[in-house]
């Protein structure tokens, strides 16, 4: 509820300000394409329209869950990590990899530092450039997305 609270606001006829994700969960057809994402919720094949179909919320809202749990692996079962990894494009995009430069700081507990969470993270260890610069990796729009979904996830009874 709370990804799809921030994805979408609970509407299903929406494409996102990039033109590649679509309805409720906001997914992208090729990521709700994958046999192990859809296996269980639909057979049909998918499309932005069909994404965009309230007929099938509840097979898109299928779809989003196995994405979300095959980010466990990579991002952890925190809310934040998880937010992070769906938010910033999963295991593939590296959003919930340790970070390199925030590496021996631990910002939110005795939880590692991620990629997402380093303002400086990158292949310069030595903080040379801030993350808020770097051209399709700053995570920026991530950094942002996790503090409501957290919210929002605690609002609707989250732990």
């Amino acid at each position: 509820k709370a990804i799809m609270s921030q994805e979408s606001g609970g509407r299903t006829n929406i494409t996102a300000s990039d033109g590649l994700s679509y309805g409720i969960m906001q997914l992208r057809p090729e990521t709700a394409s994958q046999s192990q994402f859809k296996s269980g919720c639909t057979s049909a094949n998918i499309t932005p329209a069909w994404l965009k179909d309230s007929n099938n919320v509840q097979a898109s809202v299928c779809i989003a869950i196995n994405y979300l749990r095959s980010l466990i692996g990579s991002c952890g079962a925190y809310i934040r990590n998880l937010a992070a990894g769906y938010n910033g494009g999963g295991a593939g995009k590296g959003a919930c990899a340790l970070s390199q430069s925030c590496a021996s700081c631990s910002m939110c507990g005795s939880e590692p530092t991620r990629r997402w969470e380093c303002l400086w993270d990158g292949p310069d260890t030595e903080h040379q450039v801030c993350n808020t610069d770097r051209a399709n990796s700053s995570f920026n729009a991530t950094r942002r997305y996790v503090p409501r979904v957290s919210y929002c996830y605690g609002r609707f009874g989250g732990i």
